[in-house]
């Protein structure tokens, strides 16, 4: 692997850990509620991340949501 790919690569895995880092409590949650019903639906989860999730990581993935749609 090329120094260029492995910098790439070191640095996702880096914001990915600050990400979930930030999060945990959204993953607690969903955590919890897998082990209680086994089963939740994309509602329910996206209602669990909008309660829970970083204030800077909704807006970010609005954002690009966004400019998905564009």
């Amino acid at each position: 692997m090329d120094m260029e790919t492995e910098m790439l690569l070191n640095n996702s895995y880096k914001t990915v850990k600050e990400i979930l880092a930030r999060n945990r409590a959204c993953l607690d949650q969903l955590t919890e509620l897998l082990i209680e019903r086994e089963r939740i639906d994309g509602y329910e989860v996206r209602e669990i991340v909008e309660q829970n999730a970083a204030e800077a990581d909704l807006a970010a993935r609005r954002e690009e949501a966004g400019l998905a749609l564009l």
